[in-house]
């Protein structure tokens, strides 16, 4: 081999490690709800800048990883899926070229998802349910247990939000979460363990079994915090704070309320502001603190509209309208 060529190879050897580098540092900043960070990391025009060509597997892995984290950005911001869907086309058709089961699944699941988040409440969530298939037959013939534990939550999501679930639907979802649970205690993939323990607590919750539902959001909590993620920790607190509100431990409810707004602001995470307001307002209306109730129903609303978050803006409206004598109240704890 003459000096070019080995110069080459070994060029070719470093880019690889450097795209490798660059998507373990880009999941360390969505750890740590450095989103923008994470995206200027995967920028692919800044990569050809510094003279990085990127072969079309690396190229594609890149754009995956900007679209997992820019959807991200969609969850907080509560929309804006359609750019997810643009990247998600391009590389599944990558995939498709390079017949690279593992990553074309990768992307059937994100498109699930994105269309998933873009439906829920809205529909039967068919389409999801069919990109999380996919995914998951593909991960099976690859042998992925990850992969696996991951498209069998999804599956499980789908079954617990779908606008016409009865309570088979529920012990589908059920059944799937606990699949999943079981995969990743196994496999040591703690973010679909405790992913898989909060849904379960919230089937715990409707079918009564507070106490097994609190664990299941303690276990949640208690992992992400473990691992830093810190984007699901407002939401995850939010959910503890909801468990002991339903149990009648006020004090502990409105502690992990404040917890859940105190994180959320950090992050500017403007959906789990509205539901720690709401859940903060919720604890003081069950203390018969009515006027700071109705503040906190209030300043609820503001930041539920600001964020385009229905759900809390309608609960938060009810309350609002039953304390001031207007209308009928929601009841507690069905911001899920």
């Amino acid at each position: 081999m003459c000096v070019s060529d080995t110069a080459s190879s070994m060029l070719a050897e470093g880019y690889q490690d450097l795209v490798q580098a660059i998507l373990k540092v880009s999941e360390v900043y969505l750890y740590k709800a450095r989103l923008d960070d994470a995206l200027c990391l995967l920028d692919l025009d800044a990569l050809k800048r510094i003279g990085m060509e990127l072969v079309p597997r690396d190229r594609a892995r890149v754009q995956y990883q900007r679209a997992w984290i820019i959807k991200y950005r969609c969850w907080l911001d509560n929309g804006g899926y359609d750019a997810v869907l643009e990247i998600l086309s391009e590389v599944e058709q990558t995939a498709v070229l390079l017949d690279d089961k593992c990553l074309l699944a990768d992307v059937l699941d994100l498109t699930g998802e994105v269309v998933y988040e873009k439906e829920l409440w809205r529909s039967t969530l068919e389409t999801p349910l069919a990109y999380f298939g996919r995914g998951l037959a593909l991960r099976k013939e690859s042998g992925d247990e990850k992969g696996i534990a991951t498209s069998l939550l999804h599956i499980g999501w789908v079954y617990q939000h779908k606008t016409d679930a009865d309570d088979g639907d529920l012990q589908r979802a059920f059944e799937h979460f606990q699949e999943a649970y079981h995969l990743a205690e196994k496999g040591d993939y703690p973010l679909v363990r405790a992913e898989a323990a909060r849904h379960m607590a919230d089937i715990y919750r409707r079918r009564g079994e507070l106490d097994k539902a609190l664990s299941g959001h303690l276990e949640f909590v208690s992992i992400s915090e473990e691992l830093g993620f810190r984007l699901f920790l407002p939401r995850g607190y939010v959910m503890v704070g909801v468990s002991y509100l339903m149990k009648g431990e006020l004090d502990e409810a409105l502690a992990y309320c404040e917890r859940a707004r105190a994180q959320a602001q950090e992050i500017g995470y403007g959906s789990a502001l509205a539901e720690a307001l709401f859940g903060m307002g919720a604890v003081k209306e069950a203390e018969n603190d009515q006027d700071t109730a109705l503040t906190l129903y209030r300043e609820a609303l503001a930041v539920a509209q600001s964020a385009n978050f229905g759900l809390v803006t309608d609960l938060a409206t009810q309350k609002i309208e039953s304390l001031t004598g207007g209308g009928t109240s929601g009841s507690q704890g069905t911001w899920q």
